[in-house]
């Protein structure tokens, strides 16, 4: 990883730009640019960081040996930047280089929501961040970007572990069941009747759920 190079600045800034103009954002359809960054849809420190220097009056992008000392200043100096970046880890220096950089972004996604919903919004995301990283294949050090909505995406997976999960345990019980009933009884049409009566119970049960939009 490597920000420092001037042309490196420049693409990092471009692809901030290119996520603030992907609809991917939470208020992407009704917002304009500037309310997007001004409800902190997305954070991305050399946004802020570029405003800044400009006000200090020196140009952007800044000297490459200079990069790493400007931006930590910023970082540590500046409150605003301490709490927007620094204090939530968005970025991260060790023995004052710079070694990690992230960009925050709200998507316009329902935090839990179900897999059908949230599957193909993390798939947009999947196909920007492959986008954005093969658009940056020639800027050596920013273009092996990984993106993560930590719980939320592998919520998705979660639940269909449960429905799976849920599907099998039905399956099994009522072959059990059928089994054990025809054995106490040795009735195979009494078993077969009570394993339907319990198979109805789970499809109604399951009917419900849907309508009710669980």
């Amino acid at each position: 990883f490597n920000l420092a190079p001037q042309k490196n600045q420049l693409r990092f800034l471009e692809i901030c730009e290119d996520i603030l103009a992907s609809g991917l954002l939470i208020g992407s359809s009704t917002k304009s640019r500037d309310q997007l960054l001004e409800s902190d849809a997305i954070a991305c420190v050399l946004l802020d960081f570029k405003e800044w220097i400009l006000a200090e009056g020196q140009q952007f992008p800044v000297p490459e040996e200079e990069f790493d000392s400007l931006l930590y200043k910023y970082i540590n100096e500046v409150p605003k930047a301490t709490s927007k970046y620094k204090n939530t880890k968005l970025v991260g220096f060790i023995n004052k280089k710079l070694r990690l950089v992230q960009i925050e972004a709200i998507a316009d996604a329902v935090p839990f929501a179900p897999r059908s919903v949230t599957h193909p919004k993390y798939e947009k995301w999947e196909a920007l961040k492959d986008k954005l990283n093969k658009e940056s294949a020639d800027y050596k050090g920013i273009n092996r970007a990984i993106q993560s909505a930590l719980l939320y995406w592998a919520w998705m997976e979660t639940e269909r572990g449960f429905i799976t999960n849920a599907i099998q345990g039905c399956i099994i019980a009522l072959a059990f069941a059928f089994i054990i009933l025809n054995i106490s009884t040795m009735n195979t049409i009494i078993a077969s009747f009570i394993v339907s009566s319990i198979g109805g119970i789970i499809c109604s049960v399951i009917a419900i759920m849907e309508l009710c939009g669980w």
